[in-house]
């Protein structure tokens, strides 16, 4: 399987140099740890080819890279976020869980948290329309 490639987002122009270094400092340390889980290796089996040792290891980098994207959530990196949780379910298929596994379920209502959904046109007096609390200072 292919590494993630996180680092080529564009950053966000902010207003303050210090914030744009300190996000930027953020996403090192977030693509750091996600290396950290997608590269790892079992030297701990004796049979490094044992078909059951590498689901077991597809199974620790999918449960990795769940906490890795639930923790960028939090950071509101929302394309990291959800990178790592399709590259979880990729292990996950790959270990061959089946769809109704608690950890495959989990994964998927993680990506629907952070998935957008579109936006309906509605008239003024709509119930459903969307009121920005800021929209003044827009």
């Amino acid at each position: 399987m292919q590494d993630i490639e996180l680092l080529h987002e564009k950053t966000y122009n902010a207003k303050i140099p210090e914030m744009r270094k300190s996000a930027n400092i953020i996403r090192e340390l977030v693509n750091s740890a996600i290396c950290a889980v997608v590269s790892y290796s079992s030297t701990y089996s004796e049979s490094g080819t044992d078909i059951h040792s590498i689901k077991f290891i597809s199974y620790l980098k999918a449960r990795g890279l769940v906490i890795i994207g639930a923790a960028t959530q939090k950071l509101h990196l929302w394309n990291t976020s959800l990178n790592c949780f399709s590259k979880a379910l990729q292990y996950l298929r790959f270990a061959e869980f089946p769809t109704s596994h608690p950890d495959v379920l989990r994964t998927a209502r993680y990506m629907d948290t952070a998935k957008l959904y579109p936006l309906q046109l509605v008239s003024k007096d709509s119930p459903f329309k969307v009121i920005l609390k800021h929209a003044a200072s827009l």
